[in-house]
């Protein structure tokens, strides 16, 4: 029964659980949009390079799920038995190969001749550390490069002695079948070019043997002739001309080379003349004359003279006359060189391809024997490695498992007392920063340096903070980084992405700012340079006038006693008010002032600490992410952790809940407890008092007494009313 794929929560959202290599088949018919990435820049991706090379099958930098779905049909028709992928194992047992697959002989094969040089023939295994030790695999290019055969390896003293023909031949290391071909049609090529002039021989050699070096000759020469000639049109055009060209004046040291030679370069062949001959018997440039000479010496080239003096149209005759063979010249093959020195029987032995058998055979045997140990190599490290790289590609699950390194993170950075190990490569600052925006994750750049031994001594890496604050990183910081094979290497802040990393850092964010604004100001007003600036200059100036002391001391005196007095007051005010207002309302004010305060940025800093996303930072280094991933602050402190500290994925589930519910059930607690107390204020200070009975002696009062405090009236006086 087949089986099917189930989906958990990795990371915060759903994905296809990769445990082990029954899981292959269900992954081929898998939606590419339930994959956790569909594509993957090889420079993203810690691994071996001759896995990635095997997985990136048209190499343009890229695994596409395309790809890796091709890797995985590999597997499921080279294996029968998955032991080897479940275990990760280096060791490849023969008994776990397909038997009915015909590459599996041909693994088989090649393992057992790599295992007899290495003196373990009869072994039913053999490991990744075999093919290292062997010294002949090593130092031997040629399985590298197809099955092609190197100097040395011919086997036969014929086809060594080809093998080393073609190599020269053709500026390669090694041969193989295409190399021969190229060698055989070179020498086919250059036969039927050779054989081209026979039909019209005179033609294309006018002047016989002697044709080839008297060319040569005038090729040397042909610019300076031409410009001669040009030259001479030139001085007959010009008005005015009396038959000599004017002349300049060229300095020069005769005993210093350099300038000699500059001074050359720049003059003509000979003088020019208002007639256009050039005579050869007139003094002629010394670095052209002897190939001019060497030209026109035979009896069919000093035809086109005339008393020693080649005319333009002489020279374009000359010209017309060996145009043929410079076309066929042209034509000449790739290899025409090389071929020159073979005589007509060897070049027709090369072109019929004449005793080639033996070399072409041991290129076929050996071609066989590389393309069985590339097979074993590729079906080495996919048994060690594919299960992990899909666990890394289909799912993101080693990602987040602190029990092995995943292939997208490239090691761990301590700094600040912390462990950071989101860390993933930048291939380009400028274009990652854009990217990241978008994250929400505080990213910092760090420069690490792997030595100039390296094939890139600096490497620039992001280095997501998901925890923690940022009081003491700032660029320049160093640290130390732990590469994945047990280096430590030196790194150092080169570049920040800012944005918030935890709560308390963004409810403290507000009140830091602030209070940083002040302090900058008060720098500003009690700095001693301030305090020059307001002093009066007059050591530069004697003779301008002194304040008067006395008038500004007395000013200062009074604007001091203003500013303490409405100090004074300011206090006296709200002291008094304070005493006419419960402690509830104030409470209140002052945590309306902190909300109206803190309670923007602090929400706007929430928001983004709840919208971020991994999936965007792992984009940004060259991955193809199909879905979102939010980085939530238990994640963080998985990524960004103190010493001492457990990773979540260690600690169990049921512990993990208690010591929650714990948590915000005595906060809860403390709450409630809280504002139950303020409101039991509340209600006690608004209670009625209760009245008291006044005794009757405060109520007696003499009628002396009324009638003393009573105003005199006009009129009669009312009697006096009777006491009850």
């Amino acid at each position: 029964m087949k089986k099917e794929l189930t989906f958990s929560l990795i990371g915060g959202t759903m994905q296809p659980e990769v445990s082990s290599f029954a899981d292959f088949p269900a992954i081929l018919e898998l939606d590419d949009a339930c994959w956790a990435l569909t594509s993957i820049s090889r420079y993203a991706m810690r691994a071996d390079a001759r896995l990635l090379d095997y997985l990136d099958t048209d190499g343009n930098g890229r695994i596409r799920c395309d790809e890796v779905r091709e890797a995985i049909r590999f597997v499921l028709e080279h294996f029968a038995s998955g032991r080897g992928f479940d275990a990760a194992s280096s060791v490849l047992d023969f008994a776990d190969l397909a038997p009915d697959h015909p590459d599996s002989t041909k693994i088989r094969c090649a393992a057992q001749n790599v295992l007899e040089k290495l003196g373990k023939g009869g072994s039913g295994s053999i490991s990744i550390d075999d093919l290292r030790d062997n010294r002949e695999l090593r130092a031997n290019a040629s399985f590298a490069e197809g099955g092609k055969l190197p100097v040395g390896d011919g086997g036969s003293p014929e086809a060594e002695n080809l093998i080393g023909l073609i190599c020269r031949c053709l500026g390669c290391p090694a041969v193989g079948i295409e190399e021969v071909d190229r060698f055989v049609s070179g020498a086919a090529q250059f036969m039927r070019w050779r054989d081209s002039p026979s039909a019209d021989r005179e033609k294309i050699f006018p002047f016989g043997d002697a044709t080839r070096p008297i060319v040569e000759k005038a090729d040397s020469v042909e610019h300076c002739v031409d410009d001669y000639f040009l030259q001479c049109e030139t001085l007959s055009f010009l008005s005015g001309a009396d038959g000599r060209a004017p002349r300049r004046e060229l300095n020069a040291d005769p005993l210093d080379a350099g300038e000699i030679a500059d001074v050359l370069q720049k003059l003509t062949l000979a003088e020019p003349r208002t007639d256009g001959a050039l005579d050869l018997t007139a003094p002629l440039h010394p670095l052209y004359r002897g190939a001019l000479l060497e030209s026109f010496s035979l009896a069919e080239t000093r035809k086109f003279l005339d008393a020693g003096r080649l005319s333009r149209t002489g020279w374009e005759n000359f010209k017309a006359l060996v145009a043929p063979y410079r076309k066929w010249r042209a034509e000449k093959p790739e290899f025409g060189d090389f071929f020159n020195d073979f005589s007509a029987s060897e070049i027709a032995a090369f072109a019929g391809r004449a005793g080639f058998s033996p070399l072409e055979d041991a290129i076929r045997r050996n071609q066989d024997v590389a393309s069985g140990i590339r097979l074993l190599c590729k079906a080495l490290l996919f048994q060690r490695d594919m299960l992990k790289f899909l666990r890394n590609y289909v799912s993101l699950a080693d990602l987040f498992d602190s029990r092995s390194m995943s292939m997208l993170r490239r090691g761990e950075l301590i700094l600040d007392a912390r462990h950071f190990t989101l860390i993933t490569p930048v291939e380009n600052l400028d274009s990652h920063k854009r990217i990241t925006q978008g994250s929400n994750i505080c990213i910092a750049y760090i420069a690490v340096d792997y030595g100039a031994d390296a094939k890139v001594p600096v490497q620039t890496m992001a280095v997501g903070i998901t925890s923690g604050d940022m009081k003491r990183l700032f660029i320049g910081k160093h640290g130390v980084f732990l590469d994945p094979s047990g280096a430590m290497l030196d790194a150092v802040i080169v570049d920040f992405v800012e944005q918030p990393v935890s709560f308390w850092e963004a409810l403290k964010s507000p009140f830091v700012n602030f209070g940083r604004m002040i302090a900058e100001q008060t720098d500003k007003l009690f700095s001693p340079s301030s305090a020059q600036k307001s002093l009066p200059i007059v050591v530069g100036n004697p003779a301008a006038p002194a304040a008067a002391p006395s008038s500004g001391l007395s000013m200062l005196v009074m604007s001091g006693g203003i500013g303490i007095a409405a100090i004074g007051g300011a206090v006296a005010f709200i002291a008094n008010t304070l005493r006419t207002v419960s402690f509830l309302y104030i409470l209140c004010a002052v945590a309306g002032i902190f909300l109206l305060f803190s309670g923007p940025p602090t929400i706007h800093s929430l928001i983004k600490l709840f919208h971020r996303d991994l999936g965007r930072f792992l984009e940004a280094s060259g991955c193809a992410v199909n879905f979102p991933m939010r980085l939530s602050n238990r994640l963080g402190y998985y990524f960004t952790r103190k010493p001492g500290y457990r990773c979540v994925d260690l600690i169990p589930s049921g512990k993990r809940r208690t010591a929650r519910w714990i948590f915000w059930s005595v906060l809860l607690a403390i709450a409630l407890g809280v504002a139950g107390f303020f409101i039991w204020r509340h209600f006690r200070a608004e209670d009625p008092v209760p009245e008291t009975p006044v005794p009757e002696s405060f109520c007696e009062t003499s009628a002396e007494d009324i009638s003393r405090e009573e105003p005199e009236t006009s009129g009669t006086p009312s009697a006096p009313e009777e006491k009850p």
